[in-house]
């Protein structure tokens, strides 16, 4: 039995070297940030041209309820100002 466990042991432990040799997590959290630096100016463009147009209304406030009901109550009443000032 032991010998059929070998090969996966040895799998885990190239698999682990090589995320460590390729330092992976590093890359893999600096993808997270540069996406979300991107998304960020593309949402704002979004809504932005969304706000511009009346026929968008009702898609707006149910992004901003989205918004509202998603976020931390404390920090609720602060970012629904601010929203309300970009918009």
């Amino acid at each position: 039995m032991q010998k059929a466990d070998a090969p996966l042991a040895d799998l885990l432990r190239i698999f682990g070297q090589r995320i460590v040799e390729d330092r992976c997590l590093q890359i893999a959290s600096s993808l997270t940030f540069t996406t979300l630096l991107a998304i960020v100016p593309v949402v704002t463009i979004a809504l932005t041209v969304a706000g511009a147009f009346p026929v968008f209304g009702t898609l707006m406030t149910h992004v901003q309820e989205f918004v509202l009901h998603s976020l931390v109550p404390k920090s609720v009443n602060a970012i629904a100002a601010y929203a309300e000032q970009f918009s």
